[in-house]
């Protein structure tokens, strides 16, 4: 008798052992799946172009387009910028819009994309701090730029710094002849 209860004991410590160790792994497992998760967002987000307030330095667009900051100044409305848009292609661009969209940088959205467990977070979860679009930049020519102004309202000056996504809107590509 004193052997059965021994080994039901035995037994009973090794079934509660393995199932400590199945949900040890499972949550394991579920943290891994988040820091994917996390990184595959990171890595959509990484998609779009970016840049910085950085006044006199050339920044180029993923498609070889490039920003020019000749002033930036966080004033009472908001960020403004004014530089220039450059085109290396050989293409005509007509009717260019910037559109600016500031927010927080990635990383300071780690923890509330934790939260809510969801990889479209970054789509519909991360707020704007601010966005707006420069006027119609008329004509683009192959090898120029063109003057850019923009005020992007509610932007300020923080020490964690920002992320400007920059991309075009309402273009028209043609080919010179």
């Amino acid at each position: 008798m004193n052997k059965k209860r021994v080994l039901v004991l035995v037994v009973g410590i090794l079934v509660f052992g393995l199932l400590g160790y199945e949900l040890f792994q499972i949550r394991s497992i579920k943290s891994q799946i988040e820091d994917m998760e996390w990184r595959f967002a990171l890595q959509e987000k990484s998609q779009e172009d970016t840049i910085t307030t950085d006044v006199g330095t050339i920044q180029f667009l993923k498609r070889g387009y490039s920003i020019h900051i000749e002033s930036a100044r966080f004033m009472a409305e908001g960020l403004y910028l004014k530089g220039y848009v450059g085109n290396p292609l050989n293409i005509w661009v007509s009717n260019l819009t910037l559109k600016f969209v500031v927010t927080k940088p990635l990383y300071e959205y780690k923890d509330q994309f934790y939260k809510t467990n969801s990889p479209y977070f970054f789509w519909f979860g991360a707020e704007n701090i601010g966005d707006a679009q420069t006027s119609p930049i008329v004509s683009l020519l192959p090898s120029k730029r063109a003057p850019f102004e923009v005020t992007i309202p509610n932007v300020k000056q923080t020490k964690e710094g920002l992320r400007i996504a920059v991309s075009f809107t309402g273009e028209r590509y043609s080919y010179l002849e």
